[in-house]
């Protein structure tokens, strides 16, 4: 069977050990030269800098090795006043220096960002990654990390496209698949539910492809639009996979195309009562019948379907989703169906069609559905070969911190270390973000009041009486920078009658709303979600009865759903430490919500923004360590691991500093993810842990130890540090002992092994 590791373009999965060994010695400028004592100082120990001097970024999500790689810089003076000098770029390979350069002088304004731009010829070795630092006048004003890969396969950085719409134009599809290729690194895009009908990929009329088509839900997708995304994936040397179902079909099936209801998967004998999912709430009459999918026609119906479909679009392979889990399933014939062994044959099957098609635009995943430890379709789906990595969605089998962390060692272990993607929903189901109470504002207009008459309220009371148009609520909100926000108003309605809400923000109308009558005044419920731009300063957002309906509103309170940046980050945190990366961001900077991703029920802060950028920088720079196939786990960390200041260490739970060892060649990895105070449910809402400082640990060691280095995504641009260590030996055996200066939420300390 074909996968990438086999391909011409990438020895990825059997790379000889020497390569492992280039990888990780790299040539410097100085023999070993570790961090020197010149390199300049973060900002963050300057005068209180704006808090984006500079915007660092490679101008490709990747490049492949012998390729010339190029970022630019965008910064502003770091110091208030204008500032005239050149800017110095320093590459780093782990802790090592191996490039350095100079701009000649520019002036760098307090108001205005001046643009500037390196190119560099990295050394030859493939999947490797660098961290760019940039400085001026004594300090680092940014970083960035590099990626030199022959493909996205070995470290994908995963993404997604959802909108497809008429008014994608490409002055628009352009700078949004730049900014998360450069900003965020991602070097591959899913383009979610994109296709006309499930079992017929592209809409046609005569042969000839529509410009446009509706999708279950009503969406129009866009020819040329499409079109236009893939391009722009491509030209950051990134790739695009086409979401596509492996076993749905829309209602009409038969009388439309050769398939047969034969092929389908059934809950009776004799092919009686094909199963369905039934979308007639979306539209009457739409519904999707599920079939077998080891019945040899049905595979070969679909592999055409995506051939068709990565031929007329240029996308470089699909992305297969399924349904969940089933049991007792049956053939047409009545003959039971073992659902993962059929998505192992139609993986297997997909996977030889696409490579006989063009094995350069071939690469294919599958969703393994509630993923957990030894969970259903596991063994089967990671166990073939047919997948290039492993992506899995995440519910509610897999809770902790630890259960990511054990989950993702069994996929890499099954999947022969092939690279591992987690589609986890942060906060899903769960309210987060400012919350803004309605009686605590006073802009009330018409017959609207205050009153705390009916349970079930927050705060200190509600507003009633909203009861004819115009009357209106008013929410002043102030923000420190414009953002998007997704707004949601919790409200009861027991009228009888549904109210038609408008919205509006600073005297614009951004959406009508409906808000059905409830089952009585205490029920009290949110409204879907309203997307809306807010701007920096004072906001005014406005809830206002539109129209006459004979309905009423009680009105409780106004919250900006978010995601909750301390719980996204430790989140993010025990992901990459296990060896996985996260499908999170994608479209014009939104995050995923839950499974549909069009859905924009929460937003991405400012902050979280700016950290996903530096989490994504710093798994780029560090990738080798993170993610290589010959990183193995050490077992339990607090084995080999004493805090000697008093912190407490855990290898699982919670309120202690969680501990992830890894190995890799002569290096051993220790992530330490600050969990102090806070819940091991990777889901939930969290506070800010406490700072830890001054962590002194010991960590024992069957080898002589020559470098102690601790790097983190959450301050000093990531660079790399090395730490003073001492050795010795007791009863235990031999040990090193050094201290850690300050973890935040993630610091990843490497250990380099023998003289």
């Amino acid at each position: 069977m074909r996968s990438y590791v086999e391909r011409p373009v990438s020895s990825r999965g059997t790379r000889p050990a020497a390569l492992l060994a280039a990888t990780l010695a790299l040539p410097v400028l100085a023999a070993q030269a570790q961090i020197p004592p010149t390199v300049p100082r973060s900002l963050t120990d300057a005068l209180a800098p704006h808090p984006d001097v500079a915007r660092v970024y490679p101008l490709a999500a990747r490049f492949s090795p012998g390729e010339q790689a190029a970022l630019q810089v965008e910064a502003l003076s770091p110091t208030g006043a204008p500032l005239v000098g050149p800017l110095e770029l320093t590459v780093f390979h782990l802790q090592d220096l191996v490039y350095r350069a100079t701009s000649a002088p520019v002036t760098l304004r307090p108001d205005a960002p001046t643009t500037v731009e390196f190119k560099w010829v990295p050394p030859p070795t493939d999947f490797t990654g660098y961290l760019a630092v940039v400085s001026v006048g004594g300090y680092v004003i940014g970083s960035t990390g590099i990626d030199i890969s022959s493909t996205p396969l070995g470290y994908p950085r995963y993404g997604y496209l959802s909108n497809f719409a008429p008014d994608q134009t490409p002055n628009v599809v352009g700078p949004t698949v730049q900014r998360l290729a450069q900003d965020y690194h991602l070097n591959m895009f899913q383009f979610y539910d994109w296709f006309w009908r499930h079992e017929k990929l592209i809409e046609r009329q005569d042969g000839n492809i529509l410009p446009f088509w509706l999708d279950l839900f009503g969406r129009t997708n866009t020819a040329d639009v499409i079109h236009n995304l893939v391009g722009a994936v491509h030209s950051y040397n990134a790739l695009a996979m086409a979401y596509v179902m492996n076993y749905a079909a829309r209602e009409g099936y038969a009388q439309l195309w050769p398939i047969q209801p034969s092929w389908g998967m059934f809950a009776q004998p004799q092919a009686v009562a094909q199963f369905s999912l039934d979308f007639s709430s979306v539209k009457p009459g739409e519904m999707l019948f599920l079939f077998d999918p080891a019945n040899p026609d049905w595979q070969n119906w679909m592999a055409s379907e995506y051939i068709d479909a990565i031929k007329t679009f240029n996308f470089d392979g699909v992305h297969i989703d399924q349904l969940g889990q089933r049991n007792g399933v049956l053939r047409g014939d009545g003959s039971p169906i073992d659902l993962p062994s059929a998505f192992a044959s139609f993986l297997e099957a997909t996977d030889a069609r696409l490579s006989a098609s063009d094995p350069q635009r071939a690469a294919c995943t599958f969703n393994i559905v509630d993923g957990t430890v030894d969970g259903w379709a596991v063994p089967q789906v990671a166990g073939t070969k047919a997948c290039d990595f492993l992506y899995s969605e995440i519910w509610f089998k897999t809770n902790t911190y630890d259960d990511l962390r054990r989950y993702v060692e069994q996929l890499r272990t099954i999947g022969q270390h092939r690279p591992v993607v987690l589609a986890a929903y942060a906060q899903y189901g769960e309210q987060a973000g400012p919350l803004y109470e309605a009686e605590g504002t006073t802009a009330l207009t018409g017959g609207a009041g205050i009153a705390n008459n009916v349970p079930g309220f927050t705060g200190l009371g509600f507003i009633d009486s909203m009861d004819h148009p115009g009357d209106s609520i008013s929410w002043t909100i102030e923000l420190p920078e414009p953002s998007p926000q997704s707004l949601v108003f919790r409200y009861a309605n027991a009228s009888g009658h549904t109210v038609h809400g408008r919205v509006s923000v600073n005297g614009s109308p951004v959406r009508d709303i409906q808000l059905p009558s409830l089952a009585d005044w205490s029920a009290w419920q949110t409204t879907p979600h309203v997307d809306a731009q807010l701007a920096a300063g004072t906001n005014k957002v406005t809830l206002a009865v539109a129209e006459e309906t004979g309905g009423a509103l009680f009105v409780d309170n106004l919250r900006l759903e978010q995601f909750d940046e301390h719980a996204v980050r430790l989140e993010l945190a025990a992901i990459y430490a296990s060896g996985a990366t996260s499908i999170i961001i994608g479209d014009d900077q939104q995050g995923l919500a839950n499974e549909y991703y069009p859905d924009r029920s929460k937003a991405i802060p400012p902050p979280l923004k700016r950290a996903l950028r530096d989490s994504l920088s710093f798994i780029s720079a560090y990738e080798t360590l993170l993610f290589a196939p010959e990183v193995t786990t050490l077992g339990a960390g607090t084995n080999r691991l004493v805090a000697m200041s008093g912190q407490r260490l855990i290898d699982k739970g919670s309120n202690g500093i969680w501990v992830v060892p890894r190995r890799i060649g002569p290096y051993d990895i220790l992530h330490l993810v600050n969990l102090v105070t806070l819940d091991d449910l990777w889901r939930n809402a969290k506070a800010l842990p406490p700072v830890q400082t001054g962590i002194r640990l010991r960590y024992y060691v069957g080898d002589t130890m020559d470098g102690v280095y601790v790097a983190t995504p959450d301050f000093n641009f990531g660079r790399a540090t090395s730490l003073p260590y001492t050795s010795g030996q007791d009863q235990r055996g031999r040990y090193v002992e050094f201290t850690v200066p300050k973890l935040v939420y993630w610091d990843m300390v490497y250990l380099h092994r023998g003289g």
